[in-house]
């Protein structure tokens, strides 16, 4: 949830943020809805 929290600061201020040691599958939820509302979400395989 935390990290979460973090990826959508960054979207509602426009900004960017990486966010490490974190299972990108446990995350999906997030990233489905920021993708929804138009926020650019990159996963990358070491982060």
């Amino acid at each position: 949830i935390e990290a979460g929290t973090f990826m959508f600061a960054a979207a509602a201020s426009k900004g960017n943020v990486l966010i490490k040691n974190v299972i990108p599958k446990h995350l999906e939820a997030f990233t489905a809805k920021l993708m929804e509302i138009g926020a650019e979400v990159e996963e990358f395989d070491d982060a």
